[in-house]
């Protein structure tokens, strides 16, 4: 996180014209007993994204990929946020129908 920072703070300086950046939330849930502390998953992400620069959303994004093992596990393919929080819940929804008698835990990541 610290080389995306230095990153982005040389191309904010090194730019002709200002960035701007805009907040955008992505979510997922699977929820088919939200009252209980098991079976069900939920993702949300408040990520920051240039309006006039897609090389920095790329940045973030692989940094924010990282973060995210989940993906690794899976062999997923995941070039964009959607993506990212829906492969969360598939993930989960894939545990909890491999041993449908057991409960699951509760998944939730929130960033």
């Amino acid at each position: 996180m610290k080389h995306l920072l230095i990153i982005l703070l040389f191309l904010f300086f090194g730019c002709a014209q200002p960035l701007v950046f805009v907040r955008k939330q992505y979510n997922s849930s699977y929820q088919p007993n939200y009252t209980t502390s098991y079976n069900s998953a939920n993702i949300k992400m408040e990520v920051l994204e240039a309006k006039n620069d897609d090389n920095i959303n790329k940045i973030i994004f692989e940094n924010i990929k990282e973060l995210s093992n989940f993906i690794d596990s899976q062999n997923l393919t995941i070039t964009n946020y959607n993506q990212l929080t829906k492969g969360f819940v598939d993930v989960y929804k894939n545990a909890k129908n491999s041993k449908p008698e057991n409960n699951l835990k509760n998944w939730n990541f929130e960033l």
